[in-house]
């Protein structure tokens, strides 16, 4: 986890983009230091999933993801979403 925010700090990301189909616990615990660091925790974080349930959405808003998108999606889909978290950040 602490690699993961000391290349956050280095990079200096805009947005944040989670597969939660790869290692789920490993993606929630990122998520939650995200939030509770006090450099990142209003990031924007988009969520990808290949499931469709409402109850995988409700878990990835739970989990503190800002946003979810269902694989498959089109290109344009994630670049409009990507586009909504950065406005939204600076607003």
């Amino acid at each position: 986890m602490g690699l993961a925010l000391d290349r956050m700090r280095s990079h200096g990301p805009d947005v944040v983009v989670v597969d939660l189909d790869d290692a789920a616990e490993e993606v929630a615990r990122t998520i939650q230091a995200i939030r509770a660091d006090k450099d990142f925790f209003q990031l924007p974080i988009i969520a990808l999933t290949g499931h469709a349930s409402k109850d995988v959405v409700l878990k990835a808003a739970r989990m503190g993801a800002s946003d979810v998108l269902v694989k498959p999606f089109p290109l344009k889909q994630f670049h409009d979403r990507v586009l909504a978290a950065l406005s939204r950040d600076e607003a």
